[in-house]
């Protein structure tokens, strides 16, 4: 495996890792088990035990909870279709969607994850 492809599967698991945590609610984080935010991301506590990525997922699960559209809500809470938004995101700055989406399953399959949605 060349430094190129080992490059491609670190992104590619670090977008997933990101869509992972972002979809799960609230009450299975790590903050929501160590009592620092309530069922709604709301933080309890001084939130030092936290890391900043941590912070970040809470912060960006935050903001989707205050989009005014329940169906984009429910498309967030699906890692396969939070995907398919990311992807349209890149789509919209010029990158390749169907690319984009691609690598992400071609690297996953490497790593012998095969389920993250069509």
């Amino acid at each position: 495996m060349s430094s190129n492809d080992f490059s491609k599967i670190i992104s590619a698991f670090t977008v997933y890792k990101l869509l992972r945590d972002v979809v799960i609610p609230f009450t299975q984080t790590k903050a929501y088990k160590l009592g620092i935010i309530d069922a709604n991301g709301n933080y309890l506590t001084n939130f030092d035990e936290l890391s900043p990525y941590d912070r970040l997922v809470i912060g960006i699960k935050k903001l989707i909870s205050k989009v005014p559209d329940p169906p984009f809500q429910a498309k967030m809470r699906n890692i396969s279709t939070s995907l398919a938004l990311l992807g349209e995101e890149i789509e919209s700055m010029g990158g390749n969607k169907t690319d984009f989406i691609d690598r992400i399953k071609k690297s996953f399959t490497k790593l012998g994850i095969n389920n993250i949605g069509e």
